[in-house]
């Protein structure tokens, strides 16, 4: 193949699924140096690209989306791409890469409007042969790159910015956490994207953490009552709904260890190198195996009882995730402390 000049990797969905994305800008550059590789993302996500110098620039989804087809693409036009990975399958990016007229256009085979990809990829996410990560890689083999995936992909992949680490200097302090004093965050909601630790168990290991640990609670405005009830004593300090993203990637850069269902932030964490433990239920496409942290300091809980293949439906009503035992989970946190 010829080799790639302007690459667009689109990547319109959450903070989990772009975390898991991009390294293949490095990944790219890895095999054709002179490239330029641009990501088409949110704007509540774009905050993950700071600091990377793989990355030649963003295209603002958001913005992107109020232009008329013309404008569109007149846009896409300006950018002379050679290449674009639809990562997440999308009608409308689909038929506007094809008539931007750029040549090479990678995504999947397996919906209706696949016949706008000029290279189709065959595999279907949901059956979790492959972590969403290697999914994600296995699409650069239609450009000509057969990468081998480790969590080393990930190193310095997240950078915190100056004034957002200021902002989290500033507020541990007045939060009672010395700057030499290990903290843990728990993260307690999640997008909905999967099935969840219930709250009593949340509740149960915020106590165990916090005879040794100070312990951090994170999560959105909305989430904030859920996170309050982990408020079990004076060691256990309610953020949530304090911190913007950037901010929440400075609290985790300062903290010894995160514990989260499976969701956006647990990526970010993993992706800073900290120690991660995350919940995820047995069901296929919701499963560790697809979702889990990619990181060598990762420990993933499942389900103590025989549920393998079940649905989410299932799942729900046997409440299987609280047999997951919080006593291993705080144990594995403080061992390896």
């Amino acid at each position: 193949m010829k080799p790639l000049k302007r690459i667009l990797i689109t990547r319109t969905d959450r903070i989990g699924d772009v975390v898991l994305t991009l390294p293949l800008a490095g990944i790219i550059r890895k095999h054709y140096p002179d490239a330029e590789v641009f990501f088409m993302l949110r704007s509540y996500t774009e905050p993950l690209t700071y600091g990377n110098k793989e990355i030649a620039g963003v295209l603002n989804y958001d913005n992107y989306t109020e232009k008329t087809l013309s404008e569109k693409i007149k846009f896409l036009r300006s950018f002379r791409f050679d290449a674009v990975f639809v990562i997440s399958p999308s009608l409308t990016l689909a038929a506007e890469m094809f008539l931007a007229g750029i040549r090479t256009r990678v995504g999947t085979g397996y919906r209706w409007y696949s016949f706008f990809f000029s290279r189709r990829v065959y595999e279907h996410r949901k059956d979790a042969r492959f972590h969403e990560f290697e999914y994600n890689c296995r699409m650069l083999r239609e450009a000509g790159i057969d990468h081998k995936y480790s969590p080393d992909d990930f190193n310095g992949l997240i950078s915190v910015k100056p004034n957002s680490e200021n902002i989290i200097t500033q507020k541990l302090k007045e939060k009672g956490i010395k700057p030499d004093e290990k903290f843990v965050i728990i993260h307690p909601g999640s997008g909905g994207s999967s099935v969840d630790l219930p709250v009593e168990s949340f509740i149960k290991l915020s106590g165990l953490l916090s005879v040794n640990f100070k312990v951090v609670i994170t999560g959105s405005p909305s989430e904030y009552d859920l996170c309050q009830k982990l408020i079990v004593n004076q060691n256990v300090i309610n953020c949530a709904g304090e911190l913007d993203l950037p901010e929440l990637i400075a609290l985790i850069s300062h903290a010894y260890a995160f514990i989260s269902n499976s969701t956006g932030p647990i990526h970010i964490a993993a992706a800073s190198g900290i120690r991660v433990a995350g919940f995820y239920p047995k069901i296929k496409d919701c499963s560790a195996e697809r979702w889990g942290p990619y990181s060598s300091k990762s420990r993933v809980f499942r389900p103590e009882i025989n549920c393998s293949g079940c649905d989410r439906k299932q799942c729900e009503a046997l409440n299987c995730m609280s047999s997951i035992d919080m006593q291993k989970v705080s144990g594995y946190i403080e061992n390896n402390a």
